[in-house]
């Protein structure tokens, strides 16, 4: 008997073992036809966190992209700042020369200062556009605290999260109403907000089921 036995795990299986051990093991695991519903539903939950990744790593993304604009930002503003210190020393010297020179350089005087006058305006609103996109750009970081706030909440209390997130969704609102002219880092800062709030929006949904 035992000689038997050992023959029968030694042997290579034909195919209709191989289909009785498939069914065997399918009958012990869904003993019901409707159990292979469950499939389904794993398979759906497996997407969902899928697509929920992708999304935040979409949302890194812009957020690095931001920070970078807003390194440039803060470089060009500088520049500008330098250049336009520059201009007005250029601009004293000329307005000392004015008061001194003879009646036949001053038409000269008055064109060159014109122009510097012209740059002068120039340099002042790219400056105060950048310093508005620097400014806008702070809300990063209370975006990013609200953002955090609310994920904490959803885990623990879903119906508290609203409080945050409202608070986050009005600021992008508040922040798209105010980018006009502020260039494309405010841009970079309302696809941000609005993918973050898009995120959270899910997540809560899928917990108040």
């Amino acid at each position: 008997m035992a000689t038997l036995e050992l023959e029968s795990l030694i042997k290579e299986p034909d195919e209709n073992s191989i289909a009785n051990h498939v069914v065997d093991f399918l009958n012990s695991r869904f003993n019901e036809l409707e159990d292979l519903g469950k499939l389904n539903t794993v398979l759906s939950e497996v997407k969902n966190n899928e697509q929920k990744l992708n999304e935040k790593s979409k949302t890194s993304e812009i957020l690095k992209q931001s920070l970078q604009a807003f390194n440039s930002t803060v470089t060009e503003l500088e520049d500008l700042q330098a250049t336009r210190l520059e201009l007005e020393d250029v601009l004293t010297d000329y307005c000392n020369n004015v008061t001194s020179s003879n009646p036949s350089n001053l038409q000269e005087n008055v064109s060159n200062n014109k122009t510097l006058m012209d740059e002068l305006t120039m340099l002042q609103q790219q400056i105060d556009s950048l310093l508005r996109s620097k400014q806008y750009l702070k809300v990063l970081v209370v975006a990013e605290e609200l953002s955090a706030r609310t994920k904490q909440l959803i885990e623990r209390s879903p119906h508290k999260a609203l409080n945050p997130y409202i608070q986050l969704a009005n600021l992008l609102h508040s922040i798209k109403s105010k980018s006009n002219g502020a260039g494309h880092v405010v841009t970079h800062l309302d696809v941000f907000l609005q993918q973050s709030v898009d995120v959270l929006w899910e997540d809560m949904k899928d917990k108040l089921k």
